[in-house]
């Protein structure tokens, strides 16, 4: 949040507080009645997304303080209900109330302890069964207070009743033991969160403090208690919804968009793989357009393919690119100077490698004054080099190094990934992969290391 953003939401704040102060001290009952109508909002909206992003975050802790704050929520409606506002509600007590506010900050202190304690150790917690304890002990608590409320009369204050004011302060106590936990981890917690929980522990003091002195259900000190209670419950849902739970968001958005890509890349490879099948089935020769379809099977299953393509699928994808070209006006040169792939993963992957080339070099000179793809096989002291060239424009030297990234392309919106497989293949062939770009030309180069080598490089690659 930039400043600008800082200052609007510090004066909203201001703003709205103003306003239910004001509310406060000229109507405590409607003031009351919003304020816990507020705190019961933000309890829900905790649960509901902390619970239902429980397999996205795959952390336990987020599920304990979702239960936990379901359960507030459940003991601050019956605080509301039984603060007097509502005559026909049979458990209405002053004390009654204070108990439900009580019971409500305990199941949150422990259920914020809960989570710290299964967060610190990594353990796992049958999420279901942790709702349903907490949800019972806020039910069960809410028995005994609605039992206990009709033999309690008037209202008690803390400062006069020891066990009621030892009960906030240990809640308290354990809350605060908590936030500073967390404080001491500044590697784990961002600056703006660090901030965001030193605000909740100012305002839990001094809510706790006011609701501890107060002599009455209402008047100014009461007024104060509630606002400092929304205030932290704001920053407790800034925090926990917010922060904590953006990254878990972006993580599963991003991995939507990876899975949509590495979709686009299978389409992408299985057009070339489905040319060679259809460039057999017009020869007539069936057994080996068949032999691609099992290829392709095998990709789509993902599992590893013991299928290779037939001896000649290296020549045929060529020719077939070739022609291709030349019905697009394209001069096409391919100089062959060292034998065929006779490896088996060459001979299965070499034809993908070199359609995908091929294909991004007649896309690069459409449109030149004169496009021309060059083509070469060549052994050398390196290895076996295969270079495709081609007189488009120069790729900008800002690009380069991200040339093989999937879905970088200057084409347009779902293209940019036939380089990329072409690096996975490299990658598992063992093999370098390199662009070289100017004004002339631009060149991809790869070279295959020699047999020992390249087997060896090709097996850590896959491993």
């Amino acid at each position: 949040m930039n400043r600008r953003g800082i200052v609007t939401s510090a004066a909203l704040v201001a703003g709205g507080a103003s306003i239910l102060a004001w509310i406060g001290l000229y109507n405590y009952p409607v003031f009351h009645v919003a304020t816990e109508l507020v705190g019961i909002a933000i309890c829900a909206s905790v649960f509901s997304i902390g619970w239902n992003a429980r397999h996205i975050t795959n952390q336990d802790h987020f599920a304990i303080m979702a239960s936990g704050f379901l359960g507030c929520a459940i003991l601050e409606f019956l605080h509301m209900l039984a603060h007097g506002h509502f005559p026909a509600v049979f458990f209405a007590n002053p004390n009654a109330t204070v108990h439900f506010l009580l019971a409500a900050r305990t199941i949150i202190a422990v259920a914020f302890l809960h989570a710290l304690y299964v967060r610190e150790r990594k353990i796992q917690v049958d999420q279901e069964v942790v709702l349903a304890a907490y949800v019972f002990a806020a039910l069960g608590a809410a028995f005994w207070i609605t039992r206990s409320s009709r033999s309690v009369g008037p209202f008690v204050p803390d400062l006069q009743w020891l066990p009621q004011l030892v009960w906030r302060w240990a809640v308290n106590g354990g809350i605060l033991l908590g936030l500073s936990h967390l404080l001491r981890r500044p590697i784990s917690i961002s600056l703006r969160n660090r901030v965001f929980l030193m605000v909740i522990m100012v305002s839990e003091v001094a809510g706790q403090f006011a609701f501890a002195v107060q002599t009455d259900l209402g008047g100014t000190v009461s007024v104060l208690g509630h606002l400092f209670k929304i205030l932290t419950r704001l920053c407790v849902y800034r925090v926990l919804v917010i922060s904590t739970l953006k990254d878990p968001y972006r993580t599963l958005f991003q991995d939507l968009t990876e899975a949509v890509q590495l979709m686009r890349a299978q389409r992408h490879d299985m057009i070339n793989d489905l040319t060679l099948a259809s460039t057999y089935l017009q020869m007539n020769r069936i057994a080996e357009a068949q032999q691609c379809i099992e290829v392709i099977a095998a990709d789509l299953s993902d599992r590893y393919n013991y299928t290779t393509l037939p001896n000649d699928a290296w020549y045929q994808i060529i020719a077939a690119k070739s022609d291709l070209a030349q019905e697009q006006g394209i001069e096409f040169l391919c100089k062959l100077n060292a034998p065929p792939p006779d490896d088996f993963h060459q001979r299965r992957l070499l034809p993908k490698l070199v359609g995908n080339l091929l294909d991004n070099a007649m896309d690069a000179v459409a449109g030149a004054p004169e496009p021309r793809i060059i083509l070469e096989w060549n052994r050398s002291q390196e290895g076996t080099v295969l270079k495709v060239t081609n007189s488009g424009s120069e790729i900008p030297p800002e690009l380069r190094p991200r040339i093989f990234e999937p879905g970088l392309s200057t084409k347009g919106k779902d293209r940019g990934f036939g380089l990329t497989i072409c690096q996975k293949i490299a990658n598992e062939l063992g093999a370098s992969l390199t662009v070289d770009s100017n004004a002339e030309a631009t060149t991809f180069t790869l070279i295959l290391p020699q047999a020992g080598q390249e087997h060896a490089a090709g097996d850590e690659a896959r491993g």
